[in-house]
């Protein structure tokens, strides 16, 4: 980031909207890219750290222990079948050792998303914004905003389908998801989508629904701007 840049960014207040650069990185999840767009989350979409995510899924209500399910696994290094295979521990010591380091590795190893070395200058853990769309972790198939891996840019929403997303918000997506669920299996022959990418999709569904499901009810106008303005579609 240059100075000049950094100097704007910081003229600019926590909280205050202001439109991503192309430069910007953004990720698969609107509520994610909205907390960048306001600054509680890097606006430039690099580089923050476990507390910062943290902090920031706060501001949108969400309990400690969602907060913390959800910005400690994916600090994890992200692991590949043979890589994961090649840094094994080599002895039930240092497994023992490592996991007593990494405690959320007991049973959230498959979150990892952090590429091995992954840090800042202090060696804190750091993430960015596009890393959450890593394939087969929390990104699956059959998304009702994106297209599947196989089919091209898996990061992007697609206007047609935030529309048709919105258009079946009285119902709350399920007419949505069923014929996405029926056009996906015709349209992509290498489809992955099992009962760990179902849980995985409705893991990261329900923390939407509970900044919805407040008493209050949010209307069209507000979920179309919401949608459109933080995948990058106005």
């Amino acid at each position: 980031m240059s100075m000049s840049t950094a100097a704007e960014l910081n003229d600019v207040a926590v909280g205050q909207y202001t439109r991503p650069k192309p430069t910007d990185i953004r990720s698969p999840c609107p509520l994610l890219n909205a907390l960048a767009n306001h600054g509680y989350l890097p606006r430039d979409g690099r580089s923050f750290h476990q507390a910062e995510l943290s902090a920031a899924l706060k501001k949108v209500g969400l309990s400690p222990t969602l907060r913390l399910v959800l910005s400690n696994p994916v600090f994890l290094e992200h692991q590949t079948a043979a890589g994961s295979q090649q840094q094994r521990p080599a002895s039930s010591w240092s497994k023992l050792w490592y996991l007593m380091r990494n405690p959320w590795a007991i049973f959230f190893s498959f979150f990892g998303m952090r590429r091995p070395g992954q840090q800042d200058d202090s060696g804190e853990p750091v993430l960015d914004l596009d890393q959450i769309g890593l394939p087969g972790v929390a990104e699956h198939d059959i998304s009702l905003t994106r297209r599947d891996v196989a089919q091209g840019d898996h990061l992007k929403a697609q206007p047609d389908l935030v529309e048709g997303l919105l258009a079946s918000s009285p119902d709350g997506g399920k007419t949505m998801r069923k014929r996405r669920m029926d056009a996906q299996k015709q349209d992509n022959p290498g489809l992955l989508y099992g009962p760990l990418q179902h849980r995985i999709m409705w893991g990261t569904k329900g923390p939407r629904f509970s900044q919805t499901h407040t008493g209050l009810l949010l209307g069209l106008d507000f979920l179309t701007v919401y949608f459109l303005t933080n995948n990058q579609l106005l």
